[in-house]
């Protein structure tokens, strides 16, 4: 008897807190057979549509940020390869060590921080470009795109003053990542995707719904104090489940 096949799943380049990634072997079998359109009023860092067998995409999430991103990555999808030369441009214009291009950390600094070498290496310039992308007007998404990947736990994360404030990671920009943009560009293009910034009930009353749509719903959790929950409450609880 012949082992089955192991189905290999496609990870969001967002590597997002919450995102679905590794819950994807339990979740994908519970999919309709067949589906024209997948709908997600929380579509986060957006694995779950990534790996749907759909043509049609219609994405939304209330963070801004999340969405501006996604936006970037479609607007580049056609042209991946040359958005990841100027990510890594960019990075290192301000001195963060891409793995990726063959930067190498040497022995002496990973014996010296064994943990942390690359946020030794890396906070100094990720600090300059926080700083910069903190003070700008007309904010650049590829910068905050730049900071997710280079930040702690690649969070997205503002204070009150609309300030992106996470420290620096102990990570860099690697073969994971352009993996991950890579696939993101493979199951987008030739897709219609569409993204919107709405609150999930505008989002799905927007929607005219029709035969072979699939809509995938999940929300944040109540019973968790994550980030992308903290504007989650009982009040958004109850408008969803009406």
């Amino acid at each position: 008897m012949q082992a089955a096949e192991k189905i290999s799943f496609m990870r969001s380049p967002f590597f997002y807190v919450g995102d679905k990634y590794k819950l994807l072997p339990q979740i994908t079998p519970l999919f309709p057979t067949e589906f024209k359109r997948i709908i997600e009023p929380f579509v986060g860092g957006g694995s779950v549509f990534l790996n749907a067998d759909a043509q049609e995409v219609l994405a939304n999430d209330l963070d801004s940020n999340v969405i501006g991103i996604h936006n970037l990555l479609l607007s580049q999808a056609e042209k991946m390869d040359e958005f990841v030369l100027n990510f890594a441009k960019l990075a290192r214009s301000y001195g963060l060590t891409c793995s990726f291009g063959g930067d190498v950390v040497s022995p002496e600094v990973k014996k010296e921080f064994p943990k942390t070498y690359f946020a030794h290496l890396n906070r100094s310039g990720f600090n300059t470009l926080k700083e910069k992308y903190n003070s700008s007007v007309d904010r650049d998404e590829l910068e905050l795109y730049v900071l997710m990947i280079y930040g702690f736990n690649r969070m997205l994360r503002f204070n009150k003053e609309g300030k992106y404030n996470i420290p620096v990671g102990n990570v860099d920009f690697n073969r994971n990542v352009v993996k991950a943009l890579q696939d993101y560009s493979s199951r987008t293009v030739g897709r219609n995707v569409v993204f919107s910034n709405l609150d999930f009930e505008a989002f799905l009353r927007s929607v005219c719904f029709k035969e072979g749509d699939f809509l995938y719903v999940d929300p944040p959790y109540l019973i968790t104090a994550s980030e992308y929950n903290k504007d989650w409450d009982e009040s958004c609880e109850s408008r969803l489940y009406a």
